[in-house]
């Protein structure tokens, strides 16, 4: 059968980082569109699962429709001690939608655990990954050049629990190591706070000069491909970030803190290399030895590459999301 979707998408923001009164209107936004499209649209994909997304899902539910829940990460609004659980009602909110729902798309066994503390049925939570668009995620065609160029690449929002700080730490190690490794931050500073602690730190270890941050960047395909000698991705939480996918597949080594199911993926994969959180030392050691090996990081390359693109292909998760939530 054919599916309809009705999307509500917010471009500017997600509600998430609006003040509540902002996420209150956004809910109440979506909630409308529900309820507009309610009579044609067959299921309600729920892409967070913040406190006012379950809104409308929860209106989705009442009015018979499927509800899928996909939350970005575990150790995040679904913890049981998370600041939004101390709204009144919003306990009862998240056992009514996450107990109800068609499907739980889990990015990692920390979601799949915490979709489990709130009451959702264990039959009910499956595996999922994000998507890449092999099209443009893809290593280049001709001669590869990009373990010459020595850049670390980190790509998301840059904040604390990212670990943007341990990779500038990191960075710092390696130029003292004589390694002429520069890092190429690409994503927004999680607040102008945080935007003055990591610049000052970055002119205490005097690597500014071999930092660059882009800002939001709306297609990263190019950097990815052609510009990453390594990625970097220390987080303290994750569920299984897309940045990740996107490089495996491009074929850029990675090395990622083992959150969420990024440490599962290496290790899998068999290319690039699993570090501890906050550990700059053990993240500039793993890093160096695909920096200073161009044999090693070839063969770490094409391992990710065939790995990433048959597990994270656009083509075979739209197969498989349509066949899990659609199709039955």
């Amino acid at each position: 059968m054919r599916a309809t979707w009705a999307v509500r998408t917010v471009r500017v923001r997600g509600p998430q980082k609006l003040g509540v009164l902002g996420q209150l209107v956004w809910a109440l936004g979506a909630s409308a569109a529900v309820l507009r499209h309610s009579r044609r649209a067959r299921l309600v994909h729920v892409h967070g699962a913040y406190i006012f997304n379950l809104i409308p899902a929860a209106l989705a539910l009442l009015l018979g429709r499927r509800v899928v829940v996909m939350p970005l990460l575990a150790g995040g609004d679904l913890r049981l001690d998370a600041r939004s659980a101390g709204i009144p009602g919003s306990g009862r909110l998240r056992r009514y939608v996450l107990g109800n729902a068609f499907v739980g798309l889990s990015l990692s066994d920390g979601i799949a655990h915490e979709f489990e503390a709130w009451g959702m049925p264990r039959r009910n939570i499956i595996r999922f990954d994000n998507l890449v668009d092999l099209a443009k995620f893809a290593p280049p065609s001709g001669p590869d050049g990009r373990h010459s160029r020595q850049v670390v690449g980190f790509i998301g929002q840059l904040g604390e629990r990212k670990g943007a700080c341990t990779v500038l730490a990191a960075l710092a190690l390696l130029r003292k190591r004589g390694l002429h490794a520069t890092a190429l931050f690409v994503g927004p500073f999680e607040d102008e706070s945080f935007a003055d602690r990591f610049w000052n730190l970055a002119e205490k270890l005097d690597v500014t000069a071999f930092v660059h941050v882009t800002g939001h960047l709306p297609d990263v395909s190019a950097i990815v491909s052609n510009q990453i000698t390594v990625f970097a991705l220390p987080s303290r939480a994750e569920g299984m970030p897309g940045a990740l996918c996107e490089c495996l597949a491009a074929g850029v080594p990675a090395v990622v803190s083992d959150v969420g199911a990024m440490g599962e993926v290496i290790r899998e994969s068999q290319g690039g290399a699993v570090v501890e959180p906050d550990d700059p030392i053990g993240l500039a050691d793993a890093l160096s030895r695909f920096l200073v090996d161009s044999t090693l990081w070839a063969e770490h390359s094409q391992r990710v590459s065939d790995y990433g693109r048959s597990r994270f292909g656009s083509e075979a998760c739209a197969r498989r999301y349509t066949t899990l939530c659609l199709d039955q």
